[in-house]
């Protein structure tokens, strides 16, 4: 199962948005003219990759989900100078839900050669 979570995503961002002195212009592929916040179409192309990590289940070993965060262009290096993300920085959050299993038959069967 894939969920873009955009509730969790986004008040991040939003609170970034409102936040500033002057609100950078309206990007059209996140915000609507209404403000309305969508996740834009493109942001696994175009935005920047920050990372990913596992919930551990609660009733077993192993994970539950798997979540990756992406960020709008130019917010990494933003953030190496600066050590805050730039206002108007639109954050998307990925959740996939995940289980941990036996590994099969095969799977255990392939060894790494050196």
């Amino acid at each position: 199962m894939f969920v873009v979570s955009v509730a969790l995503a986004f008040s991040a961002s939003v609170a970034l948005v409102l936040a500033a002195d002057e609100r950078p212009a309206k990007s059209s592929n996140v915000e609507d003219a209404a403000g309305n916040l969508h996740v834009p179409g493109d942001y696994r192309e175009l935005y920047e990759y920050l990372g990913s990590w596992s919930v551990a289940d609660d009733d077993k070993p192993g994970a539950k989900q798997i979540h990756a965060v992406y960020a709008s262009p130019g917010t990494r290096e933003a953030f190496k100078k600066t050590g805050k993300f730039p206002d108007g920085t639109v954050l998307v959050k990925e959740q996939f839900e995940a289980s941990t299993d036996t590994m099969t038959e095969l799977a255990s069967q392939i060894r790494t050669v050196a």
